[in-house]
């Protein structure tokens, strides 16, 4: 819940409604929003609709981070980077749900950023496409057309995707001149275009699209955990918060795929990002 009273915002969860963060000109410390820098994984699985999430890959891997002052970040990864996997050995870094879970894919961003990241959000196909229907569509600026496989086209302008077309902008990387680059881009948009219209809406819109949200995804955060995360990154101004992709060259392991090396200048930009902000 999010209670409001003039400028004040208070934050509560449980049945007995538990007061776990707030703020406001008289804001006692016991609900305030804690200190920074704080990051959460959000994954988007491949598991098509109806499909289990267990045992798919992580194709969408966005680290998102507030650094407790007002400041953020948001950091895609290539899914193609060579990774450590749960477990031990090296594969491409969204394998890592395939072979852990949400846990495990925490652990290999973890390992190649060095970021203390404390939980993850994960949904599939359809789940992310009923949650941006449920939301109302996603409103949002797309720079240049993008053609999904030859059958979806999201065209180019100011218009409020539905979620058969936001998964296609999501999805597309064929058509990219950057390609899976770009792919990764295009969702830290999304994301931002996310962030931009819950500030229009206003911060009582927060608990309402949680809980759309929790209907269709999988999160090992608690209630409160991520009730505070969301409602200090809604505080930030959506321009204020910078964003990057990790990636690199391309190579080849040591069985024979294609993969990402990372690059100088995505390893400088995890040290950048340990205070939680870019």
């Amino acid at each position: 819940a999010v209670v409001t009273s003039g400028d004040h915002v208070t934050l509560a969860v449980g049945p007995q409604g538990n007061v776990v963060g707030g703020w406001g000109p008289t804001l006692y410390k016991a609900t305030s929003l804690g200190k920074g820098p704080r990051f959460v994984l959000v994954i988007g699985s491949d598991a098509r609709t109806g499909k289990p999430l267990k045992g798919t890959r992580g194709d969408t891997l966005q680290v998102v981070g507030i650094d407790g002052k007002g400041g953020g970040g948001v950091m895609g990864m290539a899914r193609d980077i060579w990774a450590p996997m749960p477990g031990g050995g090296n594969a491409k870094i969204n394998a890592a749900f395939a072979y852990g879970g949400g846990k495990g894919q925490v652990e290999s961003v973890r390992k190649v950023t060095g970021l203390p990241i404390e939980g993850y959000v994960v949904t599939g196909f359809g789940g992310f496409r009923s949650i941006v229907n449920e939301s109302g569509g996603l409103p949002m600026t797309v720079a240049k057309k993008v053609v999904l496989q030859g059958e979806t086209t999201v065209k180019a302008g100011k218009q409020i995707l539905t979620g058969k077309f936001a998964l296609a902008y999501a999805r597309e990387r064929k058509s990219l001149p950057d390609g899976d680059f770009g792919r990764s881009a295009h969702q830290t948009e999304m994301l931002l275009a996310a962030a931009v219209t819950a500030r229009v809406q206003g911060v009582t819109i927060v608990p309402k699209e949680m809980s759309i949200v929790s209907k269709h995804a999988e999160t090992d955060l608690s209630a409160a955990e991520a009730l505070t995360f969301v409602a200090s990154f809604y505080k930030i101004n959506p321009t204020k918060i910078g964003h990057t992709t990790a990636k690199g060259g391309f190579g080849t392991s040591p069985d024979g795929q294609s993969i990402v090396v990372l690059d100088a200048a995505s390893k400088k930009a995890f040290a950048n990002f340990r205070d939680g902000r870019l």
